[in-house]
């Protein structure tokens, strides 16, 4: 399939000797193989039509003015920017990632706003939170990480998948037994955050100990 192709222009504009602002447009020229995969498509930003020559001297519609105000926190990751994350980490694959967002979504962690971004949930966040303070290698994408590069290795007759199964396997009971055990700690965030199980969306947010 084609490459997807898109042009992205930056506008740097001066005033004054010191100030300087900079704005940028991304326009797709053709989507190529974005078409079908979707969630890797390039979010286009349209400039203000203008006609902008380099070096010119702009006129203000307007006085100027002065607006105060303050920085916020970003906003929240929209699908593609949260494919593009996974991708640098080494999270996923093309045939495994929209599975990922799909799952989170189902289970409640995020729910879906306009412009397709996912807003964490009361429960999506405490689950964080219990998972950091009990072992965050959980919630760092380390982990995962080495995963996939094992099924690489595999995949590249590089290692055997019996041996890939079992050390892998070995790891993750050895977390899920110190979970189990320091299992409190979550117990104590759903406890503040939540007034019974019953409000965090799912039938159970408790481990089941064997």
């Amino acid at each position: 399939m084609p490459d997807c192709r898109y042009e992205s222009t930056q506008v740097l504009v001066s005033i004054g000797e010191d100030e300087q602002f900079t704005v940028t447009g991304t326009k797709v020229i053709d989507p190529g193989y974005t078409r079908v995969l979707t969630w890797q498509s390039v979010e286009e930003k349209t400039l203000p039509d203008a006609a902008l020559i380099r070096g010119a001297r702009l006129t203000l519609a307007d006085e100027p003015t002065l607006i105060e105000g303050q920085t916020g926190p970003p906003d929240y990751l929209t699908e593609a920017e949260l494919i593009t994350a996974m991708e640098r980490h080494g999270i996923g694959t093309d045939a495994s990632i929209p599975t990922h967002i799909e799952n989170i979504v189902q289970r409640a962690y995020v729910q879906l706003i306009s412009g397709r971004r996912l807003q964490p949930t009361p429960l999506g966040i405490v689950l964080v939170h219990g998972y950091q303070a009990i072992d965050p290698e959980l919630v760092l994408p380390h982990m995962r990480r080495a995963v996939e590069e094992q099924l690489n290795y595999i995949a590249r007759g590089q290692a055997q998948f019996e041996q890939v199964l079992q050390f892998v396997t070995a790891i993750f009971a050895a977390k899920y037994r110190y979970f189990v055990e320091r299992i409190s700690a979550m117990d104590q965030l759903f406890e503040v955050s939540f007034s019974s199980l019953a409000d965090t969306g799912k039938p159970l947010s408790r481990l089941v100990l064997c």
